[in-house]
């Protein structure tokens, strides 16, 4: 199934967000120079649960963030990466607490949810200072599941929806 519009769906709740695979990286293949992507995939369906679901939720992502199919290309979505540069999280997702800690940084993805963000995870140093210096990252949505553990790598995955016409692409600003 083709997906060019994008329908309606709300923005996944916190109680879908586990099942998010959140995938930031430094893409060096492009002429003009390196530049931050981030991916976000859902994970391979449970057993016995439609793709249906999985499609619905990551529409719903690809709404709230206001990306475009990827076809028509990457526009600008607005600042919706937020990073507190030389700190980290400890402690479980519901009790974090951010400590100082050089080098590292927080980043969440402001998706369009009302009541809560994704948490980035730590795409490394070089990941937060380019996008921290570069002030936008691209962001990639892709409608089926995705698994790194099956030996699935990002720019694969990316090509693939792309090419099926799954994949819904937009640049986010950054906010330090």
């Amino acid at each position: 199934m083709t997906t060019r519009t994008l329908r309606y769906a709300p923005p996944p709740g916190p109680d879908q967000l586990h099942r998010i695979a959140v995938v930031p990286w430094i893409d060096r293949s492009s002429a003009t120079g390196p530049y931050c992507r981030l991916l976000l995939a859902h994970d391979p369906p449970q057993t016995g649960e439609p793709l249906e679901n999985i499609e619905h939720i990551m529409l719903g992502l690809a709404a709230g963030l206001r990306l475009a199919p990827a076809q028509e290309g990457s526009r600008y979505v607005g600042p919706l990466l937020y990073m507190r540069r030389g700190a980290t999280t400890v402690g479980g997702f519901d009790q974090e607490r951010i400590l100082h800690v050089p080098g590292r940084s927080v980043v969440v993805l402001n998706y369009g949810h009302e009541d809560c963000v994704l948490r980035v995870p730590d795409g490394g140093p070089d990941w937060s200072a380019m996008a921290a210096r570069l002030t936008h990252v691209q962001i990639a949505v892709g409608l089926d599941p995705h698994s790194a553990a099956a030996g699935d790598d990002a720019v694969s995955y990316l090509r693939r929806s792309r090419d099926l016409g799954r994949l819904w692409v937009g640049i986010a600003g950054v906010r330090t």
